[in-house]
């Protein structure tokens, strides 16, 4: 049996995480993969099912409501099953972090900024040298 790999299907569009197991062959392990939200994550279940983990009792009814199976339920989360052909339903639900989508111009701007060397200016506000009677207060 195989598992969905989520960063090869989803990643181009979807934050993939690492779900932070203490694990040597992580990386060989794509069940270790989730895309995380603001109410919830998502992750590999099976060859066709993901589950989502639901961190709120609003959000895990709302989802159940939708006609999903609940696969275990705790005091405030759920985890339910769901079909990938439903991802973007439920991602929307959970608010799935999505990446950031920039054209070649704005990559060709963010490069260039990113490249440009040196210290910056100190503010102007912080000299040292500036006294207590060298401050004028003027009303």
């Amino acid at each position: 049996m195989s598992i969905i790999h989520l960063q090869g299907i989803l990643g181009d569009k979807y934050k993939v995480f690492d779900d932070g197991t203490d694990d040597s062959c992580r990386a060989e392990r794509v069940g270790c993969q989730e895309i995380r939200g603001r109410y919830g994550a998502i992750y590999a279940y099976s060859d066709d099912t993901l589950a989502v983990r639901a961190e709120s009792r609003r959000v895990g009814k709302k989802i159940e409501s939708l006609g999903y199976k609940v696969c275990q339920r705790g005091d405030f989360e759920v985890v339910l099953l769901f079909p990938l052909t439903d991802f973007g339903k439920i991602a929307a639900i959970i608010k799935a972090q999505k990446r950031r989508q920039i054209n070649p111009e704005q990559r060709t701007l963010l490069v260039a900024r990113f490249n440009k060397t040196g210290k910056r200016p100190a503010a102007d506000s912080f000299r040292p040298d500036f006294g207590p009677e060298e401050r004028s207060f003027s009303r």
